[in-house]
C-alpha cells in the first residue's frame, strides 16, 4: 500500500497524497477499495529552521518528510483529512469501513481477542 506524495517543496508548499487501501473479501463478498487524500500545507519557513526540524526529528521515513506527530506541526500551516490515520500511513477509518462493507466486525472480533 504504497504512499503517494506530489512534489514537496519544504516551504510554504502543500502535499497531496493518496493512500489507496484494499480489502479482499471471500468471492460472495465484493472486493473494495478506498482512497484517502490527506492534504498538508507548510508554512513559511527559512532553510535554517527545516535544517533544525530535519536535524532533530529525523523524519526520513516519512512521506515529504514531515510528520503530523512530534515537531511536524511546526512546519505546518494546516493539515486536511477526512481520515486523519492517513496522515500517518494507513487510512484507518476507511479500512474499517471496508470491513465493515465485507461482513467483517472489527469490535466483536476486538472483544473476543481481549
Amino acid at each position: 500500500m504504497p504512499l503517494r506524495c506530489s512534489s514537496y517543496n519544504a516551504s510554504a508548499a502543500a502535499a497531496r497524497c493518496s493512500t489507496p487501501p484494499s480489502v479482499s473479501s471471500p468471492p460472495t463478498v465484493p472486493s473494495s477499495c478506498a482512497t484517502a487524500r490527506p492534504r498538508c500545507s507548510s508554512a513559511n519557513l527559512s532553510p535554517a529552521e527545516i535544517e533544525t526540524y530535519l536535524r532533530l526529528d529525523k523524519p526520513y521515513d516519512c512521506a515529504a518528510s514531515a510528520r503530523s506527530e512530534s515537531l511536524g506541526p511546526a512546519l505546518l500551516q494546516s493539515m486536511r483529512s477526512d481520515d486523519p490515520t492517513a496522515l500517518i500511513g494507513l487510512p484507518l477509518i476507511a479500512v474499517c469501513d471496508m470491513l465493515r462493507a465485507s461482513g467483517f466486525d472489527v469490535l466483536a472480533r476486538a472483544a473476543r481477542s481481549a
